[in-house]
């Protein structure tokens, strides 16, 4: 089989890794996308609050780490 017809496969019905893949994400969105709209009273208290310098030292950690999964990815 060519590279390409081979590349256009994976990730169709006819590849099994991507038809699991698949079942996973819906199972995942469907459990997340139920628990963002269940109502309760299980909302995160936000109390803690930062000085304006370890705000930004908490931002540019955040850009790092983010950087860092996007090279991984």
């Amino acid at each position: 089989m060519r590279a390409a017809a081979q590349m256009r496969m994976i990730g169709s019905d006819y590849d099994p890794r991507g038809l699991a893949f698949r079942k996973r994400l819906r199972e995942f969105k469907t459990k997340y996308v139920s628990l963002w709209h269940a109502p309760g009273s299980n909302e995160p208290e936000i109390d803690e609050r930062f000085e304006p310098a370890a705000q930004r030292e908490n931002e540019k950690e955040t850009d790092r780490l983010i950087r860092h999964v996007e090279d991984r990815l």
